[in-house]
């Protein structure tokens, strides 16, 4: 699945209309461009216990050579997700209002009615 279907509809609920799409062409740059660059940095930091013996002596980086990279690209995640929670307004908790049951801080711009759909547990088989 490509990363454009799951980021489109995000996007049109977080940003206003006209800035839709300066938005999308942005994140399709800031794709292509993990792409361009991550793969150098990746098999840079590959079998670690290769290039830097004295730092990464030991049984598990000789057995897992590529946890390096994936452990890099998960701190760097963790670092992006904790900057725009603390920084980005759209995502920030004090942005919200008070949580109302099946309400999020967003509003669906694709559903005007903001009650949910009736919960059923078990299917009724005599309809």
């Amino acid at each position: 699945m490509s990363v454009s279907r799951v980021s489109t509809p995000f996007l049109r609920l977080v940003n206003q209309q006209s800035h839709t799409s300066s938005t999308k062409s942005a994140e399709q740059i800031a794709y292509r461009m993990g792409q361009i660059v991550g793969q150098p940095i990746s098999g840079f930091l590959a079998h670690p216990e290769r290039h830097w013996p004295k730092l990464f002596a030991g049984e598990f980086w000789a057995k897992y050579p590529f946890s390096l990279p994936c452990f890099v690209g998960a701190g760097f995640a963790l670092c992006v997700a904790a900057y725009a929670t603390i920084v980005l307004k759209e995502v920030s908790l004090s942005s919200c209002p008070p949580p109302l049951p099946f309400q999020t801080c967003f509003p669906d711009p694709l559903h005007q009615n903001p009650s949910p759909p009736p919960i059923r547990l078990f299917h009724d088989r005599r309809r």
